[in-house]
């Protein structure tokens, strides 16, 4: 038995080019359905937002910006690159992205295999993203969230080869392309020092924030790959760009139905006082802040980085005002670089996966209702919102528990 179990391994994994090639030709596959559901089914398979990426595109085909359309609050660079969409079709944005969802994984492969993990689980953790349906479905739908994941994985991979320099200018351009990844700057800046055990206290946090010339190059360059884009932005946009893209996101009140258990309160006191809304902003920003700052604190090993960055994308996107199902990608992209560094077996994990998804399950029953069926579900998705918040604490508390560095997933150096 164990013989056949290896034979299968070895002639269905060990060339992981052919996986990355029938994952694309999946992800093709579903671009094509999707242009069969759009055409003739009520439910479009399409995000909303690709026909806002593909309109800016338009505007800025014509000299225009993109921000003239409507709901575009995104870097400019991101309508330059759809600029295809109006040259060759509009199906090439969800083709584009599909080959960055490839690019993502090529990368876990990457980054596990430099970090020492073996072979066998360097090809299941790149399978954890490259047959995940989540990601397979967002980024053929046409959500451009594949964009932020490679920038993610590549800025991780800059950082395990030592290239300060190119870790900041990736780092950089993510927090332009979306502000979210500045969650890491401090766990970043920390793993450039190898921490004393006996230092305690004010002497170990003046020991982690003193500048060393890793440390330096790093700021410095995180800085030039967040400025230069942003610069040029407000150069060819001015306030617009300023408004729409980047104070946009710091103000937004969205008080839409979405899996955040504040979205009923913050809908309902908008409703009442405005204030009571902003205080309840203020109160989700203060925990998310604490409890990210608490992981820069305790997990600051760069070996163990892909672990602190999986739990403070986790926090971030649980205890956040506003949660979608594209931001679950921030953090799915990086368990699988945190999968070698926890005490835990595949089968311990399918359990807890099968609870999340039952929780997303029960949410989206109700919310289907109230958008498409115009039914008054907003008691029951509140009530599911709050039942997903505790499945994600939970698998917060599980996380912690489980982690440690397994010596037996690590070759021998």
């Amino acid at each position: 038995m164990k013989f056949v179990k290896k034979s299968f391994i070895d002639k269905y994994t060990m060339n992981i080019k052919l996986h990355f090639a029938f994952a694309l030709l999946l992800r093709l596959i579903l671009i094509i359905f999707g242009c069969i559901q759009d055409a003739f089914l009520d439910v479009k398979y399409t995000d909303i937002d690709y026909f806002v990426f593909t309109d800016a595109a338009k505007y800025v085909s014509k000299g225009f910006s993109p921000f003239k359309r409507y709901t575009y609050r995104y870097t400019p660079f991101l309508s330059y690159l759809l600029l295809p969409n109006i040259w060759i079709g509009d199906f090439y944005g969800k083709i584009f992205f599909s080959i960055l969802d490839i690019l993502t994984s090529m990368l876990i492969f990457r980054v596990q295999k430099k970090a020492g993990v073996t072979t066998d689980i360097c090809r299941l953790c790149t399978f954890m993203w490259l047959y995940n349906p989540l990601p397979m479905v967002i980024s053929t739908r046409g959500n451009a969230e594949s964009v932020m994941t490679f920038l993610i994985l590549l800025s991780i991979y800059f950082h395990q080869v030592k290239k300060p320099f190119m870790f900041g200018i990736v780092y950089g351009l993510s927090v332009h392309f979306k502000i979210y990844p500045c969650i890491y700057v401090l766990s970043f800046y920390f793993t450039y020092f190898s921490p004393n055990s006996t230092l305690s206290g004010w002497k170990k946090l003046k020991a982690f924030l003193y500048p060393n010339p890793e440390k330096l190059i790093f700021v410095l360059s995180t800085l030039s790959g967040f400025a230069f884009p942003t610069l040029i932005s407000f150069v060819l946009y001015g306030d617009e760009y300023v408004r729409e893209a980047l104070l946009y996101h710091m103000i937004r009140k969205d008080i839409r139905h979405n899996f955040s258990p504040y979205f009923y309160l913050l809908y309902l006191s908008e409703l009442i006082d405005p204030k009571i809304s902003a205080f309840l902003s203020f109160i989700a920003l203060l925990i998310q802040g604490l409890l990210i700052m608490l992981v820069s604190w305790v997990i600051v090993s760069p070996q163990m980085l892909p672990a602190a960055m999986f739990l403070q994308t986790f926090i971030f996107v649980s205890f956040n005002k506003v949660c979608t199902s594209q931001y679950f990608l921030w953090y799915l992209c990086l368990f699988p670089l945190s999968f070698p560094l926890l005490n835990v077996s595949m089968a311990q994990l399918i359990l807890p996966f099968i609870i999340w998804c039952l929780g997303q399950g029960l949410w989206l029953l109700p919310a289907y209702y109230l958008e498409f069926q115009g039914e008054n579900t907003f008691i029951l998705i509140f009530i599911a919102g709050l039942l997903f918040f505790a499945i994600n604490a939970c698998i917060i508390c599980l996380f912690i528990k489980y982690l440690k560095l397994p010596d037996k997933h690590l070759k021998n150096k």
